[in-house]
């Protein structure tokens, strides 16, 4: 039976060649921020499969198919059909068959091994940004007997992430190294990178899919890879070395710093879960809500460690770049979305320690802090997306889109459009139409390649209050100043909607009317969960 399923996709494989010119794209562009594997010793296993892929093992095969689709992701169009022949979007498209026959001929998930679930992981990171599983999905899961509804906007990314994490489990990835007898010190770095990788990975595909992280599995004690160059193990040695002083650069710098990103904000998710103590009220329990210091302290050593693991970065070489941008931006992140959440939980009145001012609005706060954190996330993103040193990196700053930051800065200019809170509000408009636009360049590519004829719920969202801002500023640059216009701050939605520019109605999905203000106030909490875009874009009605 196996020979016959691997024998399907001896066709989908490239020349040697073409092969090795993949090889080389995924080391340039690809393997720097996912270090699942250990370039010396696999990259003599690769180049044996390129020149006999007939005679490879299926898991060897998903492994050659995995890094041929993440070398493709990685390379712009035309690079593409100059090494392949072939327009892109084909390319990826057979090597992901490829992938697709070769996982299933290998029975990964009855029979899982590290090199498997090292070619699962290095496709699912790849797959970020084209967000096109759906086919792949499919199948997988009506072999393992798993039911699934084919979406292709994130949340099947979401499902088959979750599948990996299930099959790490069940390799004990989650367990350190170190409480097996037996684990060799190489194979037990092998383990701690991969682990790491597929939890900052479905942090990512949570965020991404509008789900909350699943923190009943949080529990490991599985310590983070040395940062080490690869040429510092060996399958063969008895101890592990010594790592390098601490901001000495590595080739894992930047997956380490990915790493402790996920692992404190999956720290503040867990600490973000409010405890429920004290007598019954009711059907529940009051809730206590973790202290603002103790969400400072953990953010704040964070931003340390960070610092400190990019302090001998060089900012003229591009990968070392990169790491210091990408790790300081995400730090703001964790700052922004929880300092946020904690404002949230505060002002809902469940936390018996804290009083409620009378004047507080309810859900998604608006204030000179948060928007500057705001507006600075989406300004980092933009120079990740146009630093001249940074073009070999393009594909993987897309994966890292900071939609979250964005519709904060739409929302905030559309209740407080006069008022300067800092920064001036065309700056803020700026940054957010770059990052808007880089998203809709995203979402036309996955429909014109014919993968994603569904957006999704996120895009949805934004298209619909940018296009509200839209017609807001519009008017406005066609009107001479109003009263309306001058108004104290917390009338603007008020005059907005004297002026007509709410008067089209936006009606939620049972057909009642909403007010847009408050209807976003309810729905833009955190409160342990990223954002449910789904029941964001139902509530808004903004349906395909």
């Amino acid at each position: 039976m196996q020979p016959t399923s691997v024998s399907l996709a001896h066709a989908l494989h490239p020349t040697r060649g073409q092969a090795s010119q993949l090889w080389q794209s995924f080391l340039q562009s690809a393997d720097p921020h996912s270090k699942v594997l250990h370039i010396p010793t696999s990259q003599k296993i690769v180049y044996e499969a390129i020149s006999a892929p007939e005679k490879a093992s299926a898991e060897v095969q998903c492994l050659l198919f995995a890094v041929y689709f993440a070398g493709v992701n990685v390379l712009p169009p035309e690079a593409v059909r100059s090494i392949l022949d072939k327009d892109k979007q084909k390319a990826m498209d057979g090597f992901r068959q490829g992938l697709d026959i070769c996982l299933a001929a290998a029975n990964v998930f009855g029979n899982p091994t590290i090199m498997g679930l090292q070619a699962l992981s290095i496709f699912l990171v790849s797959s970020l940004t084209p967000s096109d599983l759906g086919v792949l999905l499919n199948r997988l899961l009506f072999l393992h007997k798993m039911m699934f509804r084919n979406q292709n906007h994130g949340r099947s990314f979401w499902v088959l992430s979750g599948v990996a994490m299930r099959v790490a489990h069940f390799l004990g990835l989650h367990r350190d190294p170190s409480s097996f007898p037996g684990v060799s010190p190489f194979e037990a770095e092998l383990r701690r990178r991969l682990w790491w990788h597929l939890v900052t990975l479905e942090g990512r595909t949570a965020e991404d899919s509008g789900l909350a992280l699943n923190t009943m599995e949080a529990a490991t004690n599985t310590r983070f890879p040395l940062v080490v160059d690869d040429s510092a193990l060996d399958p063969a040695m008895e101890a592990l070395p010594t790592p390098p002083p601490e901001g000495v650069w590595t080739e894992m710098t930047l997956a380490v710093v990915l790493f402790d990103c996920a692992a404190t904000l999956r720290q503040l998710f867990s600490v973000a879960s409010p405890v429920s103590e004290g007598p019954l009220i009711g059907d529940s329990r009051p809730r206590i809500i973790p202290s603002e210091a103790r969400r400072r302290e953990i953010v704040e050593a964070l931003r340390s460690r960070i610092e400190s693991r990019i302090s001998g970065c060089h900012h003229a070489i591009p990968l070392q770049r990169l790491t210091m941008k990408l790790g300081r931006m995400l730090v703001l992140k964790a700052e922004f979305v929880t300092r946020q959440a904690w404002q949230q939980m505060r002002d809902s009145g469940d936390d018996p320690n804290t009083t409620k001012e009378p004047s507080a609005r309810r859900g998604l706060p608006t204030s000179r802090a948060y928007l500057t954190d705001a507006v600075t996330i989406l300004e980092l993103y933009y120079t990740l997306e146009t630093d001249e040193l940074l073009p070999n990196f393009r594909v993987m700053s897309e994966s890292f889109p900071q939609t979250h930051a964005l519709l904060y800065v739409l929302w905030h200019l559309w209740v407080r459009p006069d008022e300067d809170d800092g920064i001036d509000p065309e700056r803020a408009w700026r940054a957010a139409e770059y990052a808007y636009s880089v998203e809709e360049v995203r979402i036309q590519r996955r429909v014109q390649a014919g993968t994603d004829a569904d957006p999704g719920p996120k895009w949805r969202v934004l298209k619909a209050l940018k296009d509200k801002l839209m017609r807001a500023r519009q008017m406005k640059s066609h009107q001479k100043p109003t009263e309306s216009e001058t108004a104290a701050p917390g009338r603007e939605s008020e005059a907005r909607v004297e002026e007509g520019i709410d008067n089209e109605v936006v009606m939620s999905s049972d057909g009642t009317a909403l007010d847009i203000d408050h209807m976003f106030n309810d729905e833009l909490g955190w409160g342990g969960e990223f954002m449910d875009w789904k029941s964001l874009a139902e509530d808004l009605a903004v349906h395909h």
